[in-house]
């Protein structure tokens, strides 16, 4: 669905080709129950399917991944054109990349100086498995910090909204600024 072609935001005036609410429509807030969220464990779950369009489970709606919430620590937002994989990534890279790097640096040294005073043998596995490293925390810290109850609550519209409803569908739609709103 094109908002862009659908609704004007900005103007007073709604065009007669426009079928969708005006701008004030917009700024409505939602019902309670419509504001749901995900932790970021379950956005970035699965290797990011939830962020692939060509995945089979793509597009159903699992309420069972949402809780009702009033506030967003995050809210992503996204378009439909750019790779799923590039946006993986890219949240992964936002989310994590800090957490990697000190866990690489603290672990690469540890190995450095147990190998410096002759503790553990030097070989070129402890450089590769230092790179190991980086990649699992880079791809796993997120369910790390949720096992440690540190959940930070996200919106991900196909998450967030209800797919299996198109009624509830617009509404939420129509209602992004209700989301926005309560976003950190």
């Amino acid at each position: 669905m094109a908002l862009a072609s659908a609704v004007f935001i900005g103007s007073s005036e709604r065009s007669q080709a426009s079928e969708g609410p005006s701008s004030s429509e917009m700024l409505e807030d939602l019902p309670e129950e419509l504001l749901r969220s995900v932790t970021l464990a379950v956005a970035l779950g699965g290797f990011g399917k939830e962020w692939r369009q060509s995945d089979p489970s793509f597009g159903k709606w699992r309420p069972h991944l949402t809780k009702q919430t009033q506030r967003f620590d995050y809210f992503l937002s996204h378009d439909w054109g750019t790779s799923g994989w590039m946006k993986y990534f890219s949240l992964l890279i936002f989310f994590n990349s800090r957490a990697s790097a000190l866990v690489t640096l603290l672990f690469s040294s540890l190995l450095g100086v147990l190998s410096g005073m002759e503790l553990l043998p030097k070989t070129v596995w402890w450089l590769i498995l230092g790179q190991v490293v980086a990649l699992l925390v880079l791809l796993f810290w997120q369910h790390l910090r949720h096992l440690c109850k540190m959940r930070e609550r996200v919106f991900v519209d196909s998450l967030c909204i209800p797919q299996h409803d198109e009624t509830l569908k617009s509404q939420c739609i129509y209602g992004l600024a209700s989301f926005l709103k309560r976003s950190e």
